[in-house]
């Protein structure tokens, strides 16, 4: 990648982009020169609609760094990041695209309404495993950790982490892996 590109987001080469905050997904990327024929001005750079979606808070803007860290204009959950980089590339190869399924691991899940209909809402499932020996929580809170037992298959459990342990239901000795828990089905 060259330009100002340090990015690939389905099959593009990218410098900047817009994350959507309802659907967990990037909506639009954008070359370094696409950027820099407009001055730097997103107003002139993204959607029409896209400008009203930064100042009203659903869309995110970011921008990868040459040296592959995601930046975006103000604070954001270390989350979000999480998820950008989950859906883009940062070498010379085409990114697959991914389903939700790939993403998670979990997939996402068809949710019945109450009265036994076939109703259409779903909720989305978009978990980012973070192996232990990167990085472990920063706080107690509750998260899902990947475990790999001496016998058997790896499994998902609900556990916290103290700063030197691990705690939770069944053996948290074989933690591989974590991520935050999805947020709950809001009607």
């Amino acid at each position: 990648m060259s330009d100002g590109n340090y990015a690939i987001w389905k099959g593009k080469e990218f410098w900047c982009g817009a994350y959507d905050v309802k659907t967990e997904r990037i909506t639009e990327v954008h070359t370094f020169k696409e950027c820099e024929a407009v001055d730097f001005n997103s107003y002139w750079c993204f959607t029409v609609t896209g400008e009203e979606k930064f100042e009203s808070g659903e869309w995110i803007f970011f921008w990868v760094e040459e040296n592959t860290n995601i930046n975006t204009e103000y604070d954001v959950d270390v989350a979000v990041i999480r998820r950008i980089r989950a859906q883009i590339s940062t070498e010379e190869q085409e990114t697959p695209e991914r389903t939700e399924e790939d993403i998670c691991g979990l997939g996402a899940r068809q949710l019945m309404p109450a009265d036994g209909s076939q109703g259409s809402r779903r909720q989305s499932c978009l978990i980012v495993w973070i192996p232990v020996d990167e990085d472990t929580p920063k706080d107690d809170g509750i998260k899902l950790v990947t475990c790999k037992p001496k016998k058997g298959e790896p499994n998902v459990n609900r556990a916290y982490y103290d700063g030197q342990f691990w705690h939770g239901s069944g053996s948290m000795s074989g933690v591989t892996a974590w991520a935050e828990p999805p947020q709950p089905y809001r009607a």
